[in-house]
């Protein structure tokens, strides 16, 4: 506003403003002229072209919480932004997803400024323990010297209760070592059957071992 008067005071009757953005310059100020300051010229045969800041140009940020890292190569290209990974954390979501970011979605950067996202490098190794017991199996036949058919059945991190891990006779008490491997905040069992009947069945959970 403040060149209209000097331009008219000079002479200058054609004169335009054109608007760009700009880091540099606050909004208003002149950034540039044409002609040039010093050139001499017929003031009613000269256009005279003002290149005017608009200032910053800021875009909203969009929410990039999901986003793996194909998506965030694509959005930086498409918004000028440049994303910068700060952190990995241990999440539920699937490694290299975003968990969260800086700015936050639906504030303003300046276009070409920086992003700063922490991205989930996956679901933390739970804990494991074992757990030994050796069990005394008694040989309790209807007929003295038959066979007796033991099944054992295993629950834990690697087995399930629905085929047995081992099966053998016995013609006499025989012990046997039960060994489990059990998850953090999970469980697991084992049984033994003799003939068909069950004479063992036990659970232990992870917090039992812990304690």
């Amino acid at each position: 506003d403040q060149a209209i008067p000097l331009l008219e005071e000079g002479g200058f009757k054609d004169y335009k403003f054109e608007e760009v953005y700009s880091s540099d310059h606050v909004p208003g100020e002149i950034i540039e002229q044409t002609p040039e300051a010093g050139e001499e010229v017929l003031f009613n045969e000269t256009d005279v072209v003002l290149t005017v800041s608009k200032g910053k140009e800021v875009v909203e940020v969009r929410n990039l919480l999901t986003f793996n890292e194909a998506n965030r190569k694509e959005y930086e290209l498409s918004s000028g932004f440049k994303v910068n990974v700060t952190g990995e954390e241990h999440s539920d979501k699937p490694v290299g997803e975003v968990i969260s970011q800086t700015p936050k979605a639906g504030t303003t950067l300046e276009k070409g400024g920086t992003m700063n996202v922490v991205v989930s490098k996956g679901q933390q190794a739970k804990k494991e323990k074992s757990y030994k017991e050796t069990i005394e199996i008694p040989y309790e036949p209807a007929e003295e010297g038959m066979e007796q058919t033991v099944t054992i059945y295993i629950q834990d991190k690697s087995r399930s209760m629905v085929e047995p891990v081992e099966t053998f006779t016995i013609t006499e008490d025989t012990m046997y070592q039960i060994e489990l491997l059990i998850v953090e905040g999970d469980k697991a069992a084992y049984r033994i059957d003799r003939d068909n009947s069950v004479i063992e069945n036990k659970t232990i959970t992870y917090e039992e071992l812990v304690e």
